[in-house]
């Protein structure tokens, strides 16, 4: 879940995903579905929420995060928060820290760890990278 509440801005979900062949795949609003994981709901008006649902968990780190794609004000002012559902596991909530600065700043949110098909591991990432474009998917690797 991702949403804004206070100022007007558009930020959107991206995860990134273990592939087969080692590399990764990168789910977001221009290519909502791979690897078993995809972008349910797409809010582009602000206000979100946002899901990424992961049907089938492959081995390694998967890599949520979330981008100042347009508008006004920053990450860290918007009031925003992600919300991670495991199944069997529990929930986990993330809040965006200071330090954004403006449009393109991408904030990692969390790391998931798989293993042996079960989440071995939650790890919060933090900080924040400026100047993303949304297509670069490397930007939003582990």
């Amino acid at each position: 879940h991702v949403g804004e509440r206070a100022h007007p801005l558009h930020v959107d979900a991206h995860l990134t995903i273990p592939d087969v062949d080692g590399g990764r795949e990168h789910v977001y609003f221009s290519r909502k579905s791979a690897a078993d994981a995809v972008l349910d709901t797409d809010m582009t008006q602000g206000s979100g929420p946002e899901i990424v649902t992961i049907r089938t968990l492959r081995t390694g780190v998967y890599r949520y995060s979330v981008h100042h794609y347009s508008g006004e004000s920053t990450i860290s002012a918007s009031g925003a928060s992600v919300d991670l559902i495991v199944d069997g596991v529990g929930i986990y909530n993330f809040t965006p820290g200071p330090g954004a600065t403006a449009s393109q700043d991408a904030w990692p949110v969390f790391d998931l760890t798989v293993a042996s098909g079960r989440v071995a591991a939650v790890a919060a990432v933090g900080g924040y990278i400026a100047g993303v474009s949304y297509n670069n998917a490397a930007s939003f690797n582990p």
